[in-house]
């Protein structure tokens, strides 16, 4: 009898890893620039929240995802000369707003020269 509870204890704990496994791969990567996509037109002379959001869907920031058992969202500060700027990722989609992060998870600090060159080069990747 106690060989058939932990076989059965070992089945469902299997079964929930598998889950989480699953859900990383399938659901939480799924991809979606459509907010800096298509129609929309960045103006790439300056800096602001959308050319912050636009960069970062660049750099696939929109796959990042929640430490697995926290309800934490990543959170990305972006200081720009003076300016700061706040990034969540929220179901792969970037959320940017003006200020500063607590709890950041990834902190990038440019020149207002550095990041205008970057979003105005041909592959942004490499030019980070």
């Amino acid at each position: 009898m106690k060989k058939i509870i932990l076989i059965l204890i070992l089945g469902i704990i299997v079964i929930f890893i598998l889950g989480l496994v699953g859900y990383n791969f399938l659901i939480s990567n799924k991809s979606d620039t459509s907010l800096v996509s298509g129609s929309k037109i960045i103006d790439k002379q300056t800096t602001g929240i959308e050319q912050v959001s636009f960069l970062l869907y660049s750099l696939n920031a929109h796959k990042l995802h929640k430490v697995p058992f926290s309800n934490n969202n990543p959170r990305i500060e972006i200081a720009i000369g003076e300016e700061f700027y706040i990034s969540e990722v929220i179901e792969n989609r970037i959320i940017t707003t003006l200020g500063r992060a607590e709890n950041k998870d990834i902190s990038i600090i440019l020149f207002r020269e550095e990041f205008l060159k970057i979003l105005n080069s041909e592959n942004l990747k490499q030019a980070v």
